[in-house]
């Protein structure tokens, strides 16, 4: 997650003082538009963000875009109406803040605590489903997959997390090939309805980052805790990666596709080869086994065929 695993090759874990590796797991372009799905208002978000200064927030968010490599599936329009996002994305923006201030770890450890709280209240006591929850909480998991997922005796907390994503990206219907242009407009609940064209571009650039981000943090963490993906690869994941690929301004936006690809050939060694249902004993013959492998790595061999130039060095 950011990329969170490393159970892929040529994917290193990510260190919080210096997260600049070109990794995703956590993003999707912020939307102009009031996100107002949730049955519920986030009064505690807001009351959290509006505490905090306005140097603060300008800092954390230039701090944030420069390192938006590594947080790939959640990026920040430059410009932006920093009042706009203070009010129509709370949660997010106090993500953002938590993640950032690595460099004062006494106010990052109260606003961590802070975070946390509003979310359990927003998701569990409310009931609330939007993109506000969704990307912050995708931006905590990526850089919190540092201290859950690399440790001696890693965390199941960051698969928990994940499972949660997982359940909101199936409430706002981000897991399926929208109907018509506006009908995830319609799910997240568009301020302007009225406002065609460019909205629902923004808007589908930020669901397709939030899936892969969500499908990579949900299938790393499943194979490192020897869990049930809660959300497994499907062809439209791949139609989203290769359309931020062709279309996106973001750099980072050109290899996701390439993160996919890799994970899902994880995916399909974790389902393929994983001895059998846990506990059960080996039920795959030699003979399968020799398929499965030989398959598998003429997978990787045309992968890393297609890999662009700057990222060939992580796959050494």
């Amino acid at each position: 997650m950011g990329i969170l695993a490393t159970a892929a090759p040529g994917i290193a874990a990510l260190d919080t003082p210096n997260i600049s590796h070109p990794t995703p797991i956590s993003s999707a372009r912020l939307s102009v538009a009031a996100s107002q799905s949730s049955e519920t208002s986030d009064d505690t978000s807001r009351e959290s963000i509006h505490s905090v200064s306005q140097e603060l927030l300008l800092e954390s968010l230039a701090y944030y875009r420069s390192i938006g490599g590594s947080f790939a599936c959640v990026q920040i329009p430059d410009p932006m109406d920093v009042q706009v996002f203070r009010q129509e994305r709370p949660f997010l923006l106090l993500a953002i803040i938590v993640v950032t201030r690595w460099r004062h770890r006494t106010d990052q450890t109260k606003l961590e605590q802070e975070f946390l709280k509003d979310m359990g209240e927003r998701f569990f006591v409310k009931g609330e489903k939007s993109m506000d929850l969704l990307q912050g909480l995708l931006v905590y998991l990526s850089w919190q997959s540092r201290y859950h997922f690399f440790t001696p005796q890693p965390s199941q907390q960051g698969f928990r997390l994940a499972s949660l994503a997982a359940n909101l990206v199936v409430e706002l219907g981000l897991h399926k090939k929208p109907q018509c242009s506006s009908q995830h407009d319609a799910i997240v609940g568009v301020a302007h309805p009225s406002i065609s064209g460019g909205l629902s571009e923004f808007w589908k650039r930020e669901a397709q980052r939030a899936l892969i981000g969500t499908y990579l943090a949900c299938t790393l963490s499943a194979i490192l805790f020897r869990k049930g993906n809660p959300l497994q690869y499907t062809e439209y994941m791949e139609q989203c990666a290769v359309s931020l690929a062709e279309e996106s301004p973001y750099p980072s936006d050109k290899i996701l596709v390439h993160f996919v690809r890799l994970v899902y050939i994880n995916e399909q060694v974790y389902d393929n080869l994983h001895h059998g249902d846990w506990g059960t004993g080996d039920t795959t013959n030699d003979e399968k086994i020799k398929l499965l492998v030989g398959a598998i790595e003429r997978q990787l061999k045309n992968w890393k065929s297609k890999l662009p130039h700057e990222l060939m060095d992580h796959c050494q």
